[in-house]
């Protein structure tokens, strides 16, 4: 139970001081690449931002520079 606990916590510190040291380029600029299920590559992945201490994503898609959802708060 208490590695559990320590892990998620480290999890959390990790993820806080990623966030906030991409903050300062543009806004979110942290991607994760999301694989497309068909046969063709597509460039879209999640961008992160950090916001009043919450971390948010939402997908965009590099390729044709669109946004292709709205913001959702990160599990």
């Amino acid at each position: 139970m208490k590695l559990k606990k320590a892990v998620a916590i480290l999890s959390l510190l990790f993820l806080c001081n990623v966030s906030s040291m991409t903050a300062f380029a543009q806004g979110a600029v942290q991607t994760e690449a999301v694989e497309s299920s068909g046969t063709a590559r597509t460039n879209v992945g999640y961008v992160y931002k950090n916001e009043n201490g919450k971390i948010y994503r939402r997908l965009y898609d590099f390729a044709n520079q669109k946004w292709l959802g709205n913001w959702e708060l990160c599990p």
